[in-house]
């Protein structure tokens, strides 16, 4: 008998996970083999059963027992292998045909129990189970699967059943978020379709988010480089894995970045797989006259201080996503930080078809390129909630992610989410323009330190208010990000500044730091000055220098008023266009003092 199925539906594959007895030549595994010379016997008559277990979850379509003398039968299904709580889906019954095919109605199911209660003998042929997949099905999800069953099964002949798509989406996506789902999922047919809006955008337009605090957490649970990588592999060939959070392709994507990490540290360049080797920058700092594009990714440890990984930590990120779905303003800034952290997180996949033997262990190579390719594709689900799940087509120059530190800007735009969530005006300036935000990151980046609060003001518990961020020194850093994504004014400034505030060297950032805020500041009225001067490259360079050696002398304006404001007329003088042959014999000597002197001369 052939059955007719559904488009989206195969033959699952399994493994046998018990029997109660099986005789020396019928092995019990003999059921997956669809070859009638070899079958499954107990060679008795009674009260005999076979336990299977998927490979993954699954919402089960058909059961095909090809039987060869069983009489009576009763079939149990269950998520998690506690048998006392698996569900008949078959109640006792006669097998009267020997090719048997029971519809099991798309129940969700990880094992199958087949009871076989009469027999002579007590023997089978081979057990087909059909069905869809649905990876990480756990039987919390079940309200969401009882609540998107009568969808899915009125569109059995649809290939991309989206009602089907969500679920599995939400299931792979939010499994390792279950303790902070626990609530939601409880109380999920209190308010069914809200609750379905809300795990829809955790899966779909917020999820990169998501999947940034789960890699933290990966890496601060295993540690950081090679001391991990046996934890990770030794965690794949034992059974206590099968109740983890993780699929195996996960594990060896995580094994296989950290060991990246660990080889860039070690060799002391930085890793990049858009550049050809021999084209790798040195480990010393240079930066680029005419502020090309340059690779600055940075390798550095996701193991950080208390003030760092906060933002990280799950149960105050799923508060500020809660308060982002009731806030349309907050909404639309991380959807938009969302779709940057979707940019940011591309460059770390496998885009070579070749990759050194040093770097990824056999078991890597034979993992599909596509899953590694796209590790967190954006979803749309705007056909099934509307145009606020839509993903939008943005036209961001991608080239300025070239130049950043990804872990650190990862961890600021982070830091900007939840100083937002505490400041609602700022909030809402910035949802205003949320278009051109990008261009910031590079002063992100540079302004982490003042975006990170206190340790002092941090607790085990957060609230919607998000205190810790309301420090004067962050919300001044944030009103600083704010105000300058926010106008075109700045836009070609941050342009010209960005490999300076991306800069390896701390006293390259602070110094481009400073100068847009003195162009927000005391430089105001220069401002058409400073933007005529930003197209011409090696002046912006070398003004950036005599401000670098100037700061000491301007953040000491408490000390010596004078001086300071002397300083600001060198760098106004500098930016003025009047003094380039001078800036250009400062860029020989490399020191402020022959600047000094031909100002006083002159």
């Amino acid at each position: 008998m052939e059955i007719e199925m559904e488009a989206r539906v195969k033959a699952l594959s399994y493994k046998v996970k018990g029997m109660s007895r099986e005789s020396p030549s019928q092995k019990a595994s003999h059921v997956l083999d669809a070859d009638l010379r070899s079958h499954w016997s107990t060679a008795t008559n009674t009260k005999e059963w076979i336990l299977l277990e998927l490979d993954e979850p699954c919402l089960l379509s058909h059961i095909r027992i090809y039987n060869k003398s069983v009489l009576e039968w009763e079939i149990a299904v269950g998520l998690r292998y506690k048998p006392e709580t698996f569900v008949k889906v078959r109640p006792r019954c006669e097998a009267p045909r020997r090719d048997m095919i029971y519809p099991m109605n798309y129940t969700p199911c990880r094992y199958v129990r087949i009871s076989c209660l009469r027999g002579n003998p007590i023997a089978i042929f081979f057990i087909q189970l059909i069905g869809v997949p649905v990876a990480s099905l756990e039987p919390e999800f079940l309200p969401v699967v009882n609540h998107l069953l009568p969808n899915i099964t009125s569109h059995k002949q649809d290939a991309h059943d989206m009602h089907l798509q969500l679920l599995q989406d939400i299931t792979n996506r939010l499994h390792v978020f279950l303790p902070q789902l626990e609530t939601d999922l409880t109380s999920f047919l209190d308010a069914p379709e809200q609750n379905l809006r809300f795990l829809a955008m955790l899966a779909g337009p917020l999820y990169p988010i998501l999947h940034i605090v789960n890699e933290r957490i990966v890496a601060c649970a295993f540690g950081n480089g090679l001391r991990s990588v046996p934890i990770l592999f030794d965690l794949l060939y034992t059974y206590e894995f099968q109740s983890s959070n993780y699929t195996p392709v996960e594990l060896i994507i995580m094994v296989w970045r950290l060991v990246k990490q660990e080889t860039a540290r070690s060799s002391g360049n930085i890793s990049d797989p858009d550049v050809p080797k021999n084209n790798q920058p040195s480990s010393s700092l240079t930066v680029s006259s005419n502020f090309e594009p340059r690779r600055s990714r940075s390798s550095s440890s996701f193991i950080s201080s208390t003030s760092s990984s906060m933002v990280f930590r799950p149960d105050a990120i799923f508060v500020l996503l809660r308060k982002a779905y009731k806030e349309s303003d907050l909404g639309t800034i991380c959807r938009m930080v969302s779709r940057i952290l979707h940019k940011l997180i591309e460059p770390v996949a496998v885009q070579e078809t070749s990759t050194p033997a040093s770097e990824v262990t056999s078991v890597m190579e034979e993992t599909s390129k596509s899953e590694l390719s796209n590790p967190v594709p954006l979803l749309d689900y705007s056909s099934l909630f509307g145009e606020e799940f839509q993903i939008p087509d943005d036209n961001w120059d991608s080239s300025i992610l070239s130049v950043l530190d990804i872990g650190a800007v990862e961890e600021g735009i982070l830091h900007v989410l939840y100083a937002c969530a505490s400041q609602p005006l700022l909030c809402c300036k910035l949802a205003e323009s949320t278009s051109e935000f990008w261009c910031a990151l590079p002063l992100v980046q540079a302004l982490l330190p003042a975006l990170r609060p206190s340790v002092s003001s941090l607790g085990d518990n957060f609230d919607d208010n998000f205190s810790p961020w309301k420090q004067p020194f962050v919300q001044q850093a944030l009103c600083q990000i704010v105000a300058t994504s926010c106008s075109t004014l700045y836009r070609p400034l941050l342009h010209a500044c960005a490999g300076y505030l991306s800069s390896f060297s701390p006293s390259h950032a602070k110094a481009a730091c400073i100068l847009i805020d003195l162009c927000s500041g005391v430089l105001a009225p220069w401002m058409a000055q400073v933007i005529a001067k930003v197209g011409v490259a090696p002046v912006v360079d070398l003004a950036v220098e005599l401000l670098e050696d100037l700061l000491g002398t301007i953040q000491g304006a408490r000390h010596s008023l004078v001086r300071a404001r002397a300083a600001i007329k060198y760098i106004v003088l500098a930016l003025s266009g009047h003094m380039d042959d001078i800036l250009g014999k400062y860029k020989v000597h490399c020191h402020v003092s022959v600047v000094l002197c031909y100002l006083f001369v002159m």
